[in-house]
């Protein structure tokens, strides 16, 4: 800042801002820079001093550090001054400080303690800087100071400070006590200050206002300089501005000149210069892929700066990265990340501060996020085969055609498709630069028979986060056939139908059949589902059999076989008998009758006659030994009934007028089915119950283990052993309800295929117990009240529900476990809503929460609801100090009603109650007996005391404040003052009495 004063015609450099004038009510600068100019040609008259307390801005509680002040230790309250000298000599001072000063300069009230200090001379006024030594100082205790200035020389400057000692209210007078003398030195008055105050710089788009005003101003003129020279600012209708003020919008030296009344005048400038604000254009948000899956990844933040610039020159604009708008918004440099070029992060949002470099001021803000993306694992599928075909024209050249896209969800295994994307490459290096992706309908004709191929996963949200893995292909072959075969078989009733087996030309069309499958389709396409019991019965004779053959690869290829019927044989797979009898003896042999299988035979043949034999074996029919001697008496035989229990028995059939044409073949099947097998040891069925020794069951909950899980066997539940021994089943064993405890129940089993059963009416083993566990008994609980003391005033704090554990389950139990949940359905769950019983954090006041109590040994649980509200802490009032005063200056005052603070301290709420301690820790701990008498205390501290209030509602939340107790001394006037005479001069016995002049007379304590 520059400031130009003009004295008459001289120039002299000032940088001194305040624009007070000496002589006026209003004290001088705060400051050495904003020191007051003032001379004594001028009429002199008292002005204000600054004083603790002073409504006045420019006032300063204390002076300036790193000024050497001389004699004066402390600077209460300084006010400063600077004249100039005018005519050469010597100039003599008086200060006077005194709470009330006449306009002449004759003190009227009680002097107060002035000090000084006096630096010069100085050839300008631009030395605060470098004020050195003072030229004269005093810190003598007197309200009237003195100073004088020899041989004074013409143009040159002093500095004052005047301070304030005792810091009280009054007014300072100034005056120049020599300067009617000869060869008297005197002040220049012509000094006109003009000030704008510090150079200003601003954001464009704001306004600058310049204010030049100043009590002596009796115009103005404002001028700018943009850089070629100093022009008049204009106003809109092309005249120079000549305001006070000037409101600024464009960068430049701004100047004002003041003439003041005198026509002198004084100029100041100020450089005002306008910022660019940055525009912060959002980019793009980041990817960056998680290598590690720690959830977390690098990025280079760096890297944005370009587009949030966006043109912008990066060396007029910096860029910062801040994790909140508050920091990026807030002072410049505050939460700016570091390390930015590889910043560590998971998924969050990056707040940027974009700002002018030369004015912080000047910021724009913008944001982005950085995303963490999941690395896929791209997981190898199995070997993927298929089989040769003749799409290409040939069906051995190993080269056949993959859906690549059925082996996605094995490659993905998982993986959401939406978020991962899958694609196949002939090479691994194409997979990884996602170059020359193959048709998801490939054909392998570069490599027959086997290939490999790479499939590639990547996340969509950024493709450069992928995985690769090989694919492995292969092309199987086809069966190799001889096709068409003839198949003939002998009917045994020359109608060219039979049952043929099939499977026998499986070895003539293909050398490989022992490893290979066959289906078989009848002439009209139909699927044949036992080909070795085929029956032509619509197509007598002759037929075409379809034949698809399939190898271990799964691939197939068909043929024909060419059925003849040129004989006859007796139906395959025909039954004349199929007879079940039950093991009652576990030995696995029954008694069997099948004899009516003879007459079902024959009535088969019917109007033909037949004979008709049984045999165990098929050799014995063929060679017609060992017949079976009575088949409605005949014991399986165990060396031919399978694991199964089933025998079938070999029927020979031979007509009666010809046995060239043999009917042999197993006709009748006996089934040896075994009784229910029990098992020993079966678990006992436990029920919780809020009743004591009693639940209902589902006894079929034992099911399961007591068939083993075999759904053919059906259970029969009963009571107790008569009903077992009476076969007096349970009528609704899911809804059981037990009659004594523990109660034992009895069961028997039967196949629901066979009928058989099974009772153990001897050892009572098939039994198991029902055990009734009654759940805890529990207490409804009080409510549990709290207070809200976690320092945020809205009803919801932290409680610790543990604490009502013991209430609700009636004292201490280890073997009982107290969890805490949000609702019913949670307990009843045993969810973890609250998964921290000591530390809950209420949602809602009142909030109801559910108690669960487990039995740790039966697994049972009761509940029951719990009410959880918290209380507000009072907010005390720091109450006035109680002064009461003393009848006998003893510093001890009785009594104090304590209790008449009461409502200052509750601010008037009548639901909060007060006590009073006398120390702050008996308020916090409210020990029983320690309260003070709120209605007749005496202080045991004389003169002063501090009590503390504790201020609590009915829940018994509190706070605290401390309460001063004062005892004042009463005033104890003279009894033995001098009389006040005055002389009667009208002898008229009246007088005008002054009695304020007796105030000396009547001293105070």
């Amino acid at each position: 800042m520059m400031k130009i004063l003009r004295l008459a015609l001289a120039f002299i450099l000032f940088s001194f801002s305040n624009t007070l004038v000496f002589g006026q009510s209003s004290p001088g600068g705060p400051n050495c820079a904003e020191a007051v100019p003032f001379c004594t040609e001028d009429l002199a008259q008292p002005f204000d001093n600054c004083y603790a307390g002073s409504p006045n801005p420019n006032c300063s509680s204390s002076g300036e550090s790193g000024i050497d002040y001389g004699d004066v230790l402390t600077t209460p309250y300084p006010t400063w001054y600077f004249l100039q000298i005018d005519e050469p000599g010597n100039l003599e001072f008086e200060i006077i400080q005194n709470t009330a000063i006449a306009d002449d300069g004759t003190p009227t009230g009680t002097g107060l303690d002035v000090d000084y200090a006096l630096w010069g001379p100085f050839n300008d006024t631009n030395v605060c800087g470098n004020l050195g030594a003072p030229y004269s100082s005093s810190y003598s205790n007197a309200a009237v100071e003195t100073f004088t200035i020899v041989n004074a020389m013409p143009g040159q400057i002093f500095v004052l400070v005047i301070t304030n000692y005792d810091e009280d209210q009054g007014e300072i007078f100034v005056s120049q006590t020599n300067q009617n003398n000869n060869n008297a030195g005197n002040t220049d008055c012509s000094i006109v200050n003009a000030s704008l105050g510090a150079d200003q710089e601003a954001c464009e788009g704001e306004t600058v206002t310049l204010d030049a005003t100043s009590p002596d101003a009796a115009g103005y003129a404002w001028a700018v300089d943009t850089g070629a020279g100093f022009m008049p600012v204009l106003d809109g209708t092309g005249t120079q501005v000549t305001t006070a003020t000037l409101d600024v919008t464009t960068s430049g030296n701004y100047q004002v000149t003041i003439t003041d009344f005198n026509g002198d005048t004084g100029e100041d400038e100020a450089l005002v210069t306008f910022f660019t604000v940055p525009t912060a254009t959002e980019p793009a948000d980041l990817f960056e892929c998680d290598t590690d899956a720690d959830g977390s990844a690098t990025f280079n933040l760096d890297t944005q700066i370009g587009d949030i610039l966006n043109g912008q020159d990066p060396n007029e604009f910096d860029v910062t990265f801040h994790l909140s708008l508050a920091d990026a918004s807030g002072p410049a440099g505050i939460g700016a990340l570091t390390g930015t070029a590889a910043y560590t992060s998971t998924t969050d949002e990056i707040f940027v501060r974009v700002e002018n470099a030369n004015l912080a001021e000047c910021v724009a803000t913008t944001s982005f996020m950085i995303n963490v993306v999941d690395l896929p694992v791209a997981t190898a599928p199995g070997l993927y085969e298929i089989c040769d075909d003749a799409a290409d024209g040939d069906d051995t050249n190993g080269i056949a055609t993959f859906d690549l896209s059925t082996l996605n969800d094995d490659v993905l295994n998982g993986l959401d498709p939406m978020q991962f994307v899958v694609s196949y490459h002939a090479t691994g290096p194409d997979a990884t630069a996602n170059a020359n992706p193959l048709p998801l309908a490939y054909e392998n004709v570069g490599s027959p028979n086997n290939d490999q191929i790479f499939a590639r996963v990547e996340n969509t949200a950024f493709t450069g986060c992928f995985s690769i893995t090989p694919v492995n292909l292969r092309v199987n072959p086809l069966p190799v056939l001889t096709s068409p075969v003839t198949l003939r078989q002998c009917d045994d009733d020359m109608n060219g139908v039979s049952i043929i087996n099939l499977t026998q030309a499986e070895g003539e069309l293909s050398t490989n059949a022992a490893n290979e499958t066959f289906v078989y389709f009848d002439s009209s396409g139909a699927a044949i589902p036992d080909p070795t019991a085929y029956m032509n019965s619509s197509n007598p004779f002759v037929e075409a059999i379809g034949v698809t053959v399939t190898n271990l690869n799964g691939c197939s290829r068909d043929g024909t076989i060419n059925l003849i019927i040129s004989a006859s044989q007796i139906p395959a797979d025909t039954l004349f008998a199929d007879e079940m009898e039950c093991d009652t003896d576990s030995d696995g042999v029954a008694l069997f009758d099948f004899s009516a299988a003879t007459a079902a035979i024959e009535a088969s043949f019917a109007p033909q006659v037949v004979i008709v034999s049984y045999y165990e074996t098929q050799q014995e029919a063929l060679s017609e030994v060992n017949p079976i001697a009575d088949p409605s008496a005949y014991n399986n035989n165990l060396t031919y009934t399978s694991a199964g229990g089933v025998q079938d028995i070999w029927v020979r059939v031979e007509a009666d007028t010809d046995n060239g044409c043999v009917g042999l073949g197993e006709h009748v099947r006996l089934t040896v089915v075994p009784n229910p097998t029990f098992l020993p040891n079966i678990s006992s069925l436990e029920e919780c119950s809020p009743i004591a020794n009693a639940a209902q069951f589902d006894l079929t909950e034992n099911d399961a283990q007591i068939t083993g899980g075999d759904s053919n066997i059906l259970v029969t539940y009963y009571e107790n052993v008569g009903n077992y021994t009476a076969m007096n089943d349970i009528a609704n064993p899911t809804a059981f309800s037990n009659s004594s405890n523990p109660q034992t129940i009895y069961y028997s089993l039967e196949n629901a295929t066979t009928g058989c059963t099974t009772f153990d009416f001897v050892n009572l083993a098939m039994s198991f117990e029902l055990i009734v566990n009654q759940n805890p008994v529990l207490t409804t609980p009080t409510e549990l009240q709290v207070c809200d003391d976690d320092g945020v005033i809205d009803g919801l704090t932290t409680v610790d529900l543990s604490s009502k554990d013991i209430e609700i389950t009636g004292g201490f139990d280890a073997n009982l476990t107290i969890t805490y949940h949000l609702d019913l359905a949670g307990a009843d769950a045993g969810d973890a809503s609250i998964p921290d019983k000591t530390m809950f954090t209420m949602t809602t006041n009142p909030q109801i929460v559910v108690a669960r109590v487990t039995d740790n040994t039966t697994a049972c649980y009761s509940t029951v609801n719990l009410s959880v509200r918290s209380f507000p802490v009072p907010v005390p009032v720091t109450p006035a100090d109680y002064e009461e005063c003393d009848d006998d200056n003893d510093g001890v005052f009785d009594f104090f009603v304590l209790s008449s603070r009461d409502a200052e301290i509750t601010g008037g709420d009548p639901t909060l109650t007060v006590a009073y301690y006398l120390t702050q820790a008996d308020a916090d701990n409210a020990p029983v007996g320690q309260e003070l008498d709120n209605m007749m205390y005496i202080n045991n501290e004389p003169f002063e005391q501090i009590v503390y209030a504790r201020v609590f509602n009915d829940a018994g939340c509190y706070s605290t404040t401390p309460l001063t107790l004062r005892v004042l001394n009463t005033p104890m006037p003279n009894q033995d003052a001098l009389p006040y005479a005055l002389c009667d001069d009208d002898t008229d016995g009246l007088q005008l009495f002054d009695l304020s002049t007796q105030e000396a007379n009547i001293p105070r304590l």
